[in-house]
């Protein structure tokens, strides 16, 4: 992998959204999606719910009840049948299953909310792994330098042009890189283990080291208006607030009387007797404030909606300032670079004498300084960019 400093052709893309088939995080993403354990076991939760929320959706059981007396005198005897059947007021079944339609979009929308923060947990895992591929390159080729760069001092030693101090400080200096390469290399390691944990325990093959491309950031308040239109939190909210609305007219419903009929026969051993049996239960005391709660409810539920809505406007505020110190940081960094040609300059002043040895390699040494500082504004330019996009994970998650 050969990393070169950012150009300045490079940042015409920079505002791009990963959104195309062949793009790797895109592929990561949708295996991610299919594999990961922790969704499949949420899917099935979401199940459960959706079920649960669908019983004692009907009229309760009928009953049945038999009693049968022996009398004190002789052949005498009273047997009693009853079968009966209780029922709400006929609004409240209607009222039961609209909170339970309700209920399941709520837990879809809390499904898609948990599948959306293992996607970005993933496309965040991608970028660092982008980055240290990108590091890694930078590295191979300055332990490449640093491996000629040592057999010319040798060389120079051995024609006696040189010092052993010279050597040394060479060889040092090729041991510090190549260590600084294994740790890189271990750091990929481990980030390629935790994505194929993503994935399902199934292997992740990332050895990409170009950045996605994403697509142009609007401003503030209009990349806020498309995350809150998309954000599936608030629709967990409103779908509460409209199963809280449903709920206060399930209150008043179930404030009307309960109905019971049924068939009930009574034979004694001198008569027989059939007829209907009607009850009803007069709501006094069991539901007395559940209006008021289902209404108190409601209520902290909009203010629960308008306080996120305020919250994640000022995180995205936050987030969106950081990007632009970012993007600034990165275009000043890599414009001085171009502007300054440092590299070539260092070079013409070795070959010209105006330098020793040891001091080119300290002043290339500061060179790489640089170079670091612009990789790790990259990166974060990167992670920046796909924390403000997060919502177009939810393009995929569907």
């Amino acid at each position: 992998m050969k990393t070169k400093l950012i150009s300045a052709t490079g940042f015409l893309f920079l505002n791009m959204l990963f959104a195309h088939a062949q793009d790797p995080i895109q592929e990561v993403l949708l295996q991610v999606q299919q594999n990961n354990k922790s969704i499949q076991k949420y899917e099935q939760f979401t199940q459960s719910r959706i079920m649960g929320a669908k019983t004692n959706l009907t009229p309760s059981n009928p009953s049945f009840e038999m009693d049968y007396l022996w009398g004190d005198e002789p052949g005498t005897y009273l047997r009693e049948i009853g079968i009966s059947q209780e029922f709400d007021f006929p609004s409240v079944y209607t009222k039961q299953n609209k909170i339970a339609n309700k209920q399941e979009e709520k837990f879809m929308f809390q499904q898609q909310k948990f599948t959306w923060e293992i996607l970005h947990k993933t496309s965040l895992l991608c970028l660092e792994l982008i980055y240290l591929n990108r590091l890694e390159g930078e590295y191979v080729e300055r332990l490449s330098a640093a491996g000629i760069f040592l057999k010319n001092q040798e060389k120079r030693l051995e024609q006696g042009y040189g010092n052993i101090l010279e050597v040394d400080k060479a060889r040092l200096h090729e041991k510090l890189i190549g260590n600084e390469l294994r740790r890189i290399r271990s750091k990929i390691r481990v980030k390629l283990n935790h994505l194929q944990e993503l994935n399902g325990g199934e292997k992740v093959l990332f050895e990409d080291s170009v950045y996605p491309q994403f697509e142009p950031v609007p401003q503030i308040d209009s990349l806020f208006e498309k995350m809150e239109r998309l954000d599936p939190v608030n629709k967990i909210i409103v779908a509460r607030i409209q199963e809280s609305d449903l709920e206060v007219g399930l209150a008043k419903a179930k404030s009307y009387p309960e109905f019971e009929v049924g068939y009930k026969s009574e034979e004694e051993f001198l008569n027989k007797f059939d007829g209907l049996h009607f009850g009803i239960s007069i709501p006094l005391w069991e539901n007395r404030n559940r209006v008021k709660y289902s209404k108190l409810k409601t209520d902290y539920l909009h203010a629960e909606i308008a306080e996120h809505e305020n919250t994640h406007y000022y995180k995205i505020k936050e987030t969106y300032e950081s990007f632009l110190s970012a993007r600034e940081r990165l275009n000043s960094l890599d414009k001085t670079l171009k502007e300054m040609r440092f590299e070539d300059k260092l070079n013409k002043a070795l070959i010209e004498g105006n330098i020793d040895r040891i001091d080119f390699y300290s002043e290339y040494v500061y060179l790489y300084d640089i170079r670091d500082e612009l990789l790790e504004t990259e990166k974060e330019y990167y992670l920046l960019l796909a924390e403000l996009f997060k919502y177009k994970l939810l393009e995929i998650n569907r």
